[in-house]
This record gives structure tokens, sequence and C-alpha cells, in this order.
């Protein structure tokens, strides 16, 4: 059976209800929301509205330090203001995971960043 973008994303979109999201503080993440003055509830305001719309790929993960299968990449558009004060459209870059009944997002950032 072949599978779509949207039952992909679904995996991962039909079980952040509800779930505690924890961001990781690695460096790129910081500088983009030093950038655009983005707060803590933005970030989750952002990944809840995630959709299949803004789905990329399913990548096996890589990395062993995080403790999961699977990786969901999503690239949004948004409005944001600069720290100059200049708005303008960004392509965020966001890896998620869940990890312990909780949202993990690995990357939080500029698609160019990545």
């Amino acid at each position: 059976m072949l599978y779509t973008a949207k039952e992909f994303s679904n995996e991962i979109l039909n079980v952040m209800d509800n779930k505690k999201i924890i961001i990781s503080g690695k460096e790129k993440n910081i500088r983009f929301l030093n950038e655009y003055s983005i707060t803590n509830n933005q970030r989750i305001n952002i990944i809840k509205a995630l959709t299949s719309k803004n789905f990329v790929e399913k990548r096996k993960n890589g990395d062993a330090k995080i403790k999961t299968e699977w990786l969901y990449i999503f690239n949004p558009n948004y409005l944001l203001t600069n720290i100059y004060g200049e708005e303008e459209f960004v392509k965020l870059y966001i890896k998620i995971c869940v990890i312990n009944n909780v949202i993990y997002v690995e990357s939080f950032h500029k698609d160019s960043d990545y």
C-alpha cells in the first residue's frame, strides 16, 4: 500500500493534542528565535497549527541522541517581523517527533538555515 503525504503527516498530527511540547535549545533554534523575537507561546501555536499541507517528509532518525524511530519535517510559511521591524515571509523548517508521550521539536528555524 502506498502512503500519501497526508497519511504520513497525520501519524504525528493526530497525536499532538494535549501533549506537552518540548523544543530543543540548540543554537540554530535560539538564533532564529532571537532574530524574529518569537516567544515560546508563538512557537507552540505555530507547531499546533501544522497541517498536512505543510508536510515535507517522514525521515528515518539517524541521531542516536533522539530516542525515536521517525522524524517528521514541516515547512510552513509565516509573515514574521525581524529585529529591525521589517516584515517578511519566512519558510520555516520544523522537525518533530514523539518521545515518551511528548512532542519533541528538534528543529525550529528558517528553512534556509538547514
